[in-house]
């Protein structure tokens, strides 16, 4: 699970939150509170990427790593939260230190069996 989601959220740092695509994403969610089409465009993306996410959890609880019992859609907002967050509202730069502490965190708190 660790791996699968550093991998994961190093590749968008390297293509969607760094440069012009970080920079505009605060814009973009800003104008999707407005504009219908953004809206759905700005839902797109993120069904994308939760898809993704839910994906490598669903494995992770096949693997046995993480409870049966947790709701998958919970446990993608506690682990997309921090990133999102960081982004967006902090509007700060992501680095690998930052989404490995993220991941740190999120996987000791699901009490992920390593």
């Amino acid at each position: 699970m660790r791996g699968d989601l550093e991998a994961f959220f190093g590749g968008m740092i390297r293509t969607d939150l760094s440069g012009n695509v970080g920079q505009i994403m605060p814009c973009l969610i800003e104008a999707a509170g407005r504009d219908e089409e953004m809206a759905f465009l700005l839902n797109r993306i993120g069904a994308e990427r939760e898809r993704v996410v839910t994906t490598m959890v669903g494995r992770a609880i096949a693997r046995g790593e993480l409870h049966t019992e947790l709701d998958i859609e919970t446990l993608v907002g506690v682990i997309v939260g921090p990133i999102v967050f960081q982004k967006v509202v902090r509007r700060r730069e992501l680095t690998q230190e930052y989404v490995a502490a993220c991941v740190d965190v999120a996987l000791s708190g699901l009490k992920v069996r390593e």
